[in-house]
């Protein structure tokens, strides 16, 4: 059993909650693994550091000592009880979860905030405008038939791909789609939901609209 299984993920951790768990759990992981028995004796970690019996320029250990104690000698000591009490703690799944929202822990709140501000960082902000000329370019209509209050059925699901890319891509919401397009919002989300059902049993359907998504990433990337 190796000490290091499968590719190497970060985690974001609420602090407060989890961190002194984590690097416990670290510590302690080449026990579970069989390679001794006694942490102390695996000199490939900070844990003796954070014992006091090696000093490594780059390490860190003032926050997990201030969790503990207030003077170093006293959260020493501390610490190594604390690693002692989790010596028969097995493998936790928690740690090693591969899906972006279980690579955070910590409760609810944490999680969710943490995933509004990456989403805020990371996601260019694409107009909603752009997505109507691009629907109207790829389907061969301009926007007065796309915005006609008829009901004829291309312009509806014209209507019905901005509404969803839009809601996709973060660029609106059904609400103000509903409002531009002058359109009941209890009708263009029935249109959008259909749309998805019609993507997942058409190929095409769905390649055109993934086309659709990644030119307006491209195009908004290439404006910035």
């Amino acid at each position: 059993m190796t000490l290091f299984q499968g590719r190497f993920k970060a985690i974001l951790i609420d602090a407060d909650a989890y961190l002194l768990q984590l690097v416990r759990y670290i510590h302690l992981n080449p026990v579970r693994a069989h390679l001794i028995r006694d942490p102390v004796e695996y000199r490939w970690s900070g844990h003796r550091t954070y014992l006091g019996l090696d000093r490594v320029s780059w390490l860190t250990t003032e926050w997990t000592y201030s969790q503990l104690a207030q003077d170093v000698a006293t959260a020493q000591e501390r610490y190594a009880r604390f690693i002692a009490e989790g010596l028969n703690e097995g493998h936790r799944e928690d740690f090693h979860q591969g899906a972006a929202e279980r690579r955070i822990l910590g409760n609810d709140h944490f999680v969710e905030n943490a995933l509004r501000q990456a989403d805020q960082t990371s996601r260019p902000h694409i107009q909603f405008e752009s997505i109507i000329s691009l629907v109207c370019a790829a389907r061969k209509m301009d926007s007065h038939q796309v915005c006609s209050p008829d009901r004829g059925r291309a312009g509806a699901a014209a209507r019905a791909l901005i509404a969803f890319l839009a809601v996709e891509l973060g660029a609106a919401t059904l609400t103000e789609v509903g409002n531009f397009f002058n359109r009941d919002i209890s009708t263009l989300s029935t249109a959008v939901s259909r749309l998805r059902k019609r993507m997942k049993q058409e190929s095409e359907l769905a390649a055109e609209a993934q086309r659709l998504m990644n030119l307006l990433a491209i195009n908004t990337i290439t404006k910035a």
